[in-house]
């Protein structure tokens, strides 16, 4: 079977320069982050990805309840923007028309990150 990353790896490329935007999100002195082995915000934002794509679909497809034990899981895991991306998948995609694809929805993850950790310059303009 093939890791969830594959499928986002493209994807990822294309938006590389508005991901590497967000990449004052990433405490590398984090103990979660060198305990997971993740050493940049590449594979930071790489891991939370499918972490929150997870989350979202357990919302959607299973019980409410395996969608909160598996986001508790990420919070654990030391993954905190796993919760976010779902929240906004969750809102603005999932059984929603709004988008043709996921591809056409990606910016929307990034820009719910951006708006709801703004950065010290963002705020004080």
């Amino acid at each position: 079977m093939d890791h969830p990353n594959i499928y986002t790896k493209a994807l990822q490329q294309r938006y590389k320069t508005d991901i590497n935007k967000l990449a004052y999100l990433f405490n590398k002195t984090d103990a979660g982050m060198k305990h997971n082995n993740i050493h940049d915000w590449a594979h930071c934002f790489d891991e939370n990805l499918v972490r929150g794509v997870t989350i979202a679909l357990l919302r959607q497809y299973q019980s409410p309840k395996e969608a909160r034990k598996q986001h508790a899981q990420e919070v654990v895991d030391d993954f905190q923007y796993a919760g976010d991306i779902a929240d906004v998948i969750t809102a603005r995609y999932s059984g929603r028309r709004t988008y043709p694809d996921f591809e056409q929805f990606f910016p929307e993850i990034l820009a719910y990150l951006a708006q709801k950790y703004p950065t010290a310059e963002s705020t004080n303009q």
